[in-house]
């Protein structure tokens, strides 16, 4: 299953997927990380800042969870070859994470394809592309989420909401409800 993991800077989104790492990888999954920022913090069997490198390492593997930390970078200096990523990577048993600060900076195939999205606070422009892309427009009524605070929309359950605790040493993801009466009156205090 491929996943999209949008949102600002500082709003969770690389301290969730670091976790997601960590998470797969004491199961027993082999994880692969291209960050071109060469981010530290990572707990991967393969990291690389090399986009060629990541997809020969992608090619030459089977049943990997292939994070793409920036990939509005990463996906730009590779376009046609991180494509593979999404439509044909699945053929090798791969799982991608594609983290992203804007959905808009990565194709339409690429959104496509992937079954659930992570959303922490953006603008109101990427929302609307997400609701189109995942036919959910309930994702319009959450603007102003808070750091750390996300949702979690799958084409095929009902949107969730999830925070992440402890600094990001853990995650909680439950029905929207427990956080819309959780979160109530924080939002309205001036």
């Amino acid at each position: 299953m491929h996943v999209l993991i949008v949102g600002t800077t500082e709003s969770g989104k690389s301290t969730l997927s670091k976790l997601l790492c960590k998470h797969i990888k004491n199961k027993g999954g082999k994880c692969a990380v291209l960050s071109p920022t060469n981010e530290t913090g990572w707990e991967a069997d393969f990291k690389t800042s090399d986009g060629g490198l990541f997809l020969q390492f992608a090619r030459e593997n089977e049943k990997c969870f292939l994070f793409v930390d920036e990939s509005g970078d990463a996906i730009g200096r590779y376009n046609e070859e991180m494509n593979w990523l999404a439509t044909g990577s699945r053929h090798k048993g791969h799982s991608v994470i594609f983290n992203v600060q804007a959905s808009s900076q990565i194709s339409t195939a690429i959104r496509s394809c992937c079954k659930e999205c992570y959303i922490f606070a953006t603008s109101r422009g990427v929302l609307k592309l997400l609701a189109e892309d995942f036919n959910e427009p309930a994702i319009m009524k959450h603007e102003k989420l808070p750091q750390y605070h996300f949702l979690v929309c799958s084409r095929f359950q009902a949107l969730r909401a999830g925070r992440l605790d402890n600094g990001g040493a853990s995650c909680y993801i439950g029905r929207l409800d427990e956080f819309t009466l959780a979160n109530q009156g924080k939002n309205d205090e001036p």
